[in-house]
């Protein structure tokens, strides 16, 4: 590692070396913005000013210098997705001619990249009027092109011509991945929903409705139709009111202990799993208040930059039956079997919310 000193020795620094400092991730941001200095100054690649940039220090001087570029379609993409020059880059674009697929990506990058409420909140009415003007030709230009079905789902999404493409599609034969992306990313889903109920929809497909709220009552009853397996009965149990069907379903099926696991998780039912999972392993019942109130200390106790999921881990350090049960199964079987209750409080909780429990019951 290069010492201050020798950080202000350009010339005994390569390029390369500099260019590792810079993007390095085991030196100070002092030391990373230096050696982003000096490597600004030593012809950097395209690529190289296109990482510079992120420096809020060098964006400009970047800027400048990638504009001075014979600049390739991945040059023009990144100033397309990333920078205010949008309206430059959207020429060079056109002078170089540009795919069905390239005209949707800049649909994308542009439309996805900036909002109008973003531009209105910073009052860059410039900004919003170049916005505007490359989505918009974008667009024409590729209705010009007479567009396949993906292109229409991008038009839908992100452009003025939403209405027209959605009638345009409806009027040929949507597939399934055409119906799915407008359930995903646009405000037609429950339209997309129904035509996919009519077109014999896979499981997915109707996991897909229970978890976007469209549509339900007729996705659940399909999905229970279909011969549901363990991930489908999840979504069901998570996304349904057809939980207790999909429960009696999930047991005819005889889940593994991490299934179980899955379901204290990530459901209401989780309790009703624990008392499977304790029967199966042959666990006793633990006193969870209690259990928690000793470990809320050791959670609390933890560093600062201790994420809240790695609590987990703590539980056999407590817990003696929990370190058996890790030794002999692994941790997730442990702290589902001794947690089951705050396991689902702590899914369910926000971050706020989960201190606040810890420091209630470290109280106690």
């Amino acid at each position: 590692m290069y010492t201050p000193e020798e950080m202000h020795k350009p010339e005994d620094i390569s390029k390369e070396a500099l260019r590792e400092l810079a993007y390095s991730n085991t030196i100070d941001e002092v030391q990373k913005l230096e050696a982003a200095r000096q490597l600004i100054q030593q012809d950097p690649t395209n690529k190289d000013l296109q990482k510079l940039f992120w420096f809020p220090e060098l964006e400009q001087q970047a800027l400048e210098l990638l504009m001075q570029r014979d600049l390739d379609y991945n040059d023009l993409n990144f100033l397309i997705s990333h920078t205010d020059r949008i309206q430059d880059a959207w020429e060079l674009l056109l002078k170089r001619g540009l795919t069905n697929e390239e005209l949707c990506n800049v649909i994308d990058e542009v439309g996805g990249r900036k909002s109008v409420s973003d531009f209105l909140q910073r009052d860059d009415v410039r900004a919003l009027t170049r916005y505007i003007n490359v989505v918009q030709q974008a667009a024409e230009l590729l209705i010009e092109r007479n567009p396949s079905n993906t292109d229409l789902c991008h038009l839908i999404r992100y452009t003025q011509y939403s209405e027209w493409a959605l009638n345009e599609l409806f009027k040929r034969n949507p597939t399934h991945s055409d119906l799915r992306y407008l359930i995903q990313n646009t405000p037609y889903k429950e339209r997309a929903a129904k035509q996919l109920l009519l077109s014999n929809p896979y499981n997915w497909d109707l996991c897909l409705m229970l978890h976007k709220v469209v549509c339900k009552e007729e996705a659940a009853k399909a999905l229970l139709r279909q011969h549901p397996g363990f991930d489908d009965l999840f979504c069901l149990m998570q996304y349904s009111d057809y939980k207790e069907e999909a429960w009696d379903l999930f047991m005819e099926l005889e889940p593994e202990l991490d299934q179980l696991c899955y379901v204290i998780e990530h459901t209401d039912l989780g309790l009703r799993a624990a008392a499977v999972l304790h029967e199966r392993i042959g666990c006793e019942i633990v006193d969870e208040d209690s259990l928690m109130r000793e470990l809320a200390p050791v959670i609390l106790a933890q560093p600062e930059n201790f994420e809240t999921f790695n609590w987990f881990r703590l539980v056999p350090e407590v817990s003696p039956l929990a370190k058996e049960l890790t030794q002999e199964y692994n941790i997730l079987v442990a702290y589902c079997a001794v947690l089951p209750k705050y396991i689902q409080f702590y899914q369910n909780a926000t971050r706020e919310e989960w201190f606040n429990k810890l420091k209630e019951l470290a109280r106690k």
